[in-house]
């Protein structure tokens, strides 16, 4: 198996266990503007999903009485949940001490809730200057183009990049861009994964031995 030029990792849900307080925020938020909706429900319709793609669907439930400022609303709470609240998740530090390789964070979120996320699990150093948002291009995540950024930016062809990601929406977004791409079990099963053309794995420590290490 030949080395990847570099190793990009999605955020939420992957380097970070943000879903549990960003989805719960989400369900109180949109709870109390008259949507019904369970914690369950948000983490099923929301992960990998960009905060235009949720104001959209709010947007498509609420009519005209969707508040105007209902993205920077629901900014605002993730950066607050994130802030201090989440940790790394299993295997993720000892994974990171042992990559040789560059790495970056390529995530459907702003770069100030990346920012706020990693700084709050301690991770910030380790992705210093390779952070990338969907903010930053044209359309987010299904679409190939912030991975596409990442690589650019980071000097390597497409085609030698590995992704880890947890979604369907990174999933699809890492192949199109035409990297190899990991999808951690969890959200997803073994089987969707595999369906959607990605290597599944259970961990970062079941990951460990995909990547260069020391």
């Amino acid at each position: 198996m030949s080395r990847p030029c570099a190793v990009l990792f999605d955020c939420d849900g992957t380097l970070v266990d943000t879903e549990q307080v960003c989805n719960s925020g989400l369900t109180t938020l949109l709870n109390s503007l008259g949507i019904a909706i369970s914690v369950q429900e948000c983490r099923s319709v929301f992960t990998g999903l960009t905060t235009q793609d949720t104001v959209h669907w709010a947007a498509a439930r609420l009519g005209p009485r969707t508040p105007p400022d209902l993205a920077r609303q629901i900014e605002e709470m993730e950066i607050r949940a994130v802030a201090s609240e989440v940790v790394p998740l299993p295997g993720v530090s000892e994974c990171l001490a042992q990559l040789t390789c560059p790495c970056a964070v390529v995530s459907n979120g702003s770069l100030a809730k990346m920012r706020a996320s990693l700084t709050s699990s301690g991770l910030i150093q380790r992705f210093e200057g390779r952070l990338f948002s969907s903010e930053q291009v044209a359309r987010g995540k299904p679409d190939p183009a912030v991975y596409l950024l990442a690589a650019h930016a980071l000097e390597c062809e497409p085609c030698d990049c590995w992704v880890v990601e947890d979604s369907i929406a990174g999933i699809e977004s890492g192949m199109s861009a035409g990297m190899r791409v990991f999808g951690l079990t969890g959200h997803l099963t073994a089987t969707e994964i595999t369906a959607a053309r990605a290597t599944p794995v259970g961990s970062f420590y079941e990951l460990v031995p995909f990547l260069p290490h020391a």
